[in-house]
């Protein structure tokens, strides 16, 4: 979306630090990445929906403040524990319809 790119560049110079999580390949992953500006390493490929939730609740437990965006299914358990969850789409506002 031309937007993403938009917010990440206003993210950017607000000093937040983007990172992404993803079920995507490497290969998909790496172009959305670049596309939108984020540091390859704070890019996390091929994970699961386990996973995301763990590495969202790693960093809440340290102190910070993660606000995760998500899209789908995969995303639910990671939006539910972020300190603020943003489901965007058809699939991902239902989702934050069933978890509120």
């Amino acid at each position: 979306r031309d937007e993403a790119a938009k917010l990440m560049e206003e993210f950017n110079s607000m000093g937040f630090k983007a990172a992404m999580l993803t079920g995507d390949t490497v290969e998909a992953g790496t172009f959305v990445a670049q596309t939108l500006g984020i540091q390859e390493e704070l890019c996390h490929f091929a994970m699961t929906p386990d996973q995301k939730r763990e590495w969202v609740s790693t960093r809440e437990a340290e102190g910070r403040h993660v606000l995760m965006v998500g899209d789908g299914i995969n995303d639910a358990t990671a939006l539910a524990v972020a300190h603020v969850g943003v489901a965007i789409g058809e699939t991902g506002a239902a989702l934050a319809a069933q978890s509120a």
